[in-house]
């Protein structure tokens, strides 16, 4: 494997592969052409993509001559239009390949006046195995270091166990942090207010022995302060580094990073006691667009690879109603019926991708509980739209 982002890799990082001679292996395979299309080019394509999915993931690099699994010569990909074949290529992945591979990205490798090269980088996925479904094929693939193999009925009934245990570990984090959140069992004492909490949780977090220095965490500090950045302090504690906003002997608000690359943010200044128990949706829409913003690109800069999943939560906001936007007559409109409001997971395959669409689905369904069809910090076509102030 290239040990680089995607979007990070360069000439130089493909003539290294030539002048270290990298062989092929589990996580890399080079090939000279494009996938043709033929029925049986499409599905060795198919295969080899899902059998790094299938496995630890690795990179397909395109344009590269291999003898014995040594790279030979960069020939690169000459008279081809990448960015049309880019194009063909994902859409036959996404077409023939069962369940979708989250993650997933190619890019042209520009070589000056040389011919480009392709790289295809496919994450290990936690949502498989992943089966070829193109043209009514039904086969799932691996890999190992001599490259990819037909899975046999073993090891596909232990991939899909793998596959189960995931949600239930996902799901089994989140009770235990709000659980302690909601007890005052918090890296810093938080105010007893309403909370507003935040996780994004790469799944390589749950990958056995992954673990992120606190060092590395603190040098990246200002991607991992609290949600509402009010002036804060970082501290390296025991489960990695922990971003504090506030004043003893009550904070209020918190991002604790943990070793595993789990990120918890909670806010307690948001939905505070008010007469009216109004939730004022500017400031919490505003806290949450700008916090995931800024949480990705901590995980881009600890080179955390896609995807992750994304959980917001309201903590003792029972009997609050949403002010949306600039329609502040919230009198009428329905009130939160419990205590803990768990808004939907969202999987986030692109760190990339517009913190606006990321967050939608969640906002959509806060806005739905208060009684309204969607978030109107969008319009009709779902395009970010923010309200008037």
């Amino acid at each position: 494997m290239i040990l680089k982002p995607l979007q990070q890799i360069a000439e130089a990082d493909i003539q290294d592969l030539l002048d270290n001679e990298v062989p092929e292996g589990r996580s890399l395979d080079y090939k000279l052409t494009l996938p043709g299309n033929s029925d049986a080019d499409k599905k060795e394509f198919l295969a080899d993509v899902s059998s790094f999915a299938n496995a630890a993931g690795g990179h397909l690099v395109f344009g590269i001559s291999e003898q014995g699994g040594i790279p030979t010569n960069i020939e690169g990909l000459s008279g081809v239009d990448l960015d049309a074949e880019i194009l063909r290529l994902e859409n036959l992945v996404r077409d023939g390949i069962d369940p979708r591979i989250p993650g997933l990205h190619m890019k042209a490798v520009e070589r000056g006046d040389d011919a480009p090269v392709l790289i295809i980088h496919i994450p290990k996925s936690w949502m498989g195995p992943h089966m070829v479904t193109f043209k009514n094929t039904s086969k799932f693939h691996t890999r190992n270091s001599a490259g990819k193999y037909q899975m046999d009925v073993t090891e596909i009934r232990s991939a899909f166990s793998v596959s189960d245990e995931l949600p239930k570990k996902i799901e089994a984090f989140r009770n235990e942090r709000l659980a302690k959140i909601i007890a005052g069992e918090t890296p810093v004492p938080i105010k007893d207010e309403p909370r507003l909490a935040v996780h994004i949780m790469p799944l390589s977090a749950f990958t056995p022995f992954h673990s992120i220095a606190p060092s590395e965490l603190y040098q990246i500090n200002q991607h991992l302060s609290p949600l509402r950045t009010l002036g804060y302090s970082p501290r390296i504690n025991l489960d990695g580094l922990v971003v504090y906003t506030g004043a003893d002997p009550e904070f209020i608000g918190y991002c604790q990073t943990f070793r595993s690359g789990i990120i918890e943010a909670v806010d307690a200044s948001i939905l505070r006691a008010n007469e009216s128990n109004a939730i004022p949706s500017i400031i919490l829409v505003q806290a949450v667009e700008q916090g995931v913003g800024k949480y990705l690109l901590a995980f881009k800069a600890l080179e955390i690879m896609e995807p992750a999943i994304l959980q917001i939560s309201l903590l003792g906001a029972k009997g609050y109603k949403l002010a949306d936007g600039d329609i502040w007559d919230w009198q009428s409109s329905p009130a939160l019926d419990r205590e803990t409001l768990l808004l939907p997971d969202i999987l986030i395959e692109d760190y990339a991708a517009d913190v606006h669409s990321i967050i939608k689905p969640a906002l959509d369904a806060l806005w739905n509980t208060c009684g309204h069809h969607g978030c109107s910090w969008y319009d009709e076509a779902g395009n970010w739209q923010p309200p008037r102030r």
